[in-house]
């Protein structure tokens, strides 16, 4: 896979509209493309379907959560600490707050111990 040179901070809205391409990172998505955005009635399509670097960061995260690739960030943490934030996703998804907080709370707990 070809390098690209990243950056995480916010995104105004003109640069989002003058993208070519947007796509949606996390941890059960991994990568999810933007169909189109809508600012002030102005609508922006992106296109149809995943980019070429949206899937190769797709490949390159699957293969580190699979473990295909080895993990030399340091980005993943083992399965059961995973699990214990999924479920508190899902429970804040379906409004359970104070579930969620109790699951990422005992991920805490194991992460001090992990690392």
């Amino acid at each position: 896979m070809e390098y690209v040179q990243v950056e995480e901070r916010l995104v105004s809205v003109d640069e989002l509209l003058d993208a070519d391409k947007v796509f949606c990172t996390g941890t059960a998505v991994v990568v999810s493309p933007v169909g189109s955005v809508t600012y002030l009635g102005n609508r922006v399509s992106y296109g149809e379907g995943i980019g070429a670097v949206s899937q190769q960061l797709y490949s390159v995260l699957t293969r580190l959560q699979m473990g295909i690739t080895e993990d030399v960030m340091n980005w993943t943490f083992p399965d059961y600490i995973d699990a214990y934030l999924r479920l508190a996703a899902i429970a804040k998804a379906r409004n359970n707050i104070l579930l969620s907080i109790e699951l990422v709370h005992d991920a805490l707990k194991f992460i001090c111990l992990v690392i």
